[in-house]
């Protein structure tokens, strides 16, 4: 038995690490990113010109959770903005929907801000929020995506 538990250990250790190492997956808006019982969908992506050189980027998300039990914490933070250069920008709580709770079966919709350079280009949303044992199941795809903003 102890054996077998081994053997099942290193087998999640190796697909962890393999989730990890994996490149980046390209995600067009509308389509669902899976995190374990919970499902991501960019619905619609707004512009707006800021002050000294930046632009405001707003990301409206739909969130469904699709377990039977267990609720999700939403956060910003679980949210990042890459350019083509590879900079990385965090949500700017000003331009954000606040931390809240999803039930079980229910579907929220959110937005999630960001403050980047004017010149940003190749705008890409990704998300970061630790790993599920689902994810293990879904191949890693929810640290994988990004979703291009246009641009």
């Amino acid at each position: 038995m102890t054996r077998a538990l081994a053997h099942v250990v290193i087998f999640v250790a190796a697909l962890a690490v393999a989730g990890c190492s994996r490149s980046t997956t390209r995600v067009p808006v509308g389509a669902p990113v899976r995190h374990d019982d919970f499902t991501f969908v960019v619905t619609g992506v707004e512009r707006t010109a800021a002050a000294h050189a930046r632009q405001t980027i707003r990301v409206r998300l739909e969130i469904h959770n699709e377990a039977l039990r267990v609720g999700f914490d939403y956060r910003p933070e679980i949210t990042f903005v890459e350019d083509g250069a590879g900079r990385r920008f965090e949500p700017a709580a000003a331009e954000s929907t606040p931390e809240r709770r999803i039930e079980a079966g229910e579907t929220e919709i959110v937005t999630v801000g960001f403050s980047v350079p004017a010149d940003a280009t190749g705008l890409r949303l990704g998300y970061s929020d630790g790993t599920m044992m689902g994810d293990v199941f879904d191949g890693f795809q929810y640290a994988a995506a990004r979703v291009p903003l246009g641009r």
